[in-house]
């Protein structure tokens, strides 16, 4: 329910913040926040630590996806951009089922894994970086 209110949220704080800040600033400032709130919530595993993870990446992770279908239909030509958006929204989706199981599948029984909190924050980071690079390559 939170995770959907965050999605909610970005959708209607996107906008904005893409007006004022720009796309590149608008993914970066995300991704920074996302990956504080998984090395909050690997230090305070708890219940209302989760639920409150659950609102913020829930809306981090839509503000990301949304500035990425933006660029997508901006940036692409209209003779192909029916196929790279399916590309591009089949690659997202199964990387989402892929992030999904390999949780699942890594989460010990108790559930007790703040190791798999900081590596989620590691893939932001990683996220982070491959967005900045794409940004100097593109300047460039």
């Amino acid at each position: 329910m939170l995770a959907a209110a965050g999605l909610g949220t970005a959708a209607l704080v996107t906008p904005w913040m893409v007006h004022r800040w720009g796309r590149p600033r608008t993914v970066r400032t995300a991704l920074l926040v996302a990956t504080a709130t998984q090395l909050a919530l690997a230090a305070l595993l708890s219940l209302p630590a989760v639920l409150a993870s659950a609102f913020v990446l829930g809306a981090t992770g839509q503000v990301v996806k949304l500035c990425t279908d933006a660029a997508v239909q901006s940036e692409v030509d209209d003779a192909v951009l029916g196929r790279v958006f399916a590309l591009y929204d089949i690659v997202f989706n199964v990387g989402y089922v892929i992030a999904v199981a390999a949780a699942a599948l890594l989460s010990p029984p108790d559930g007790w894994a703040p190791w798999l909190m900081g590596a989620a924050a590691a893939v932001y980071v990683v996220g982070l970086l491959a967005h900045d690079q794409q940004l100097r390559r593109r300047r460039a």
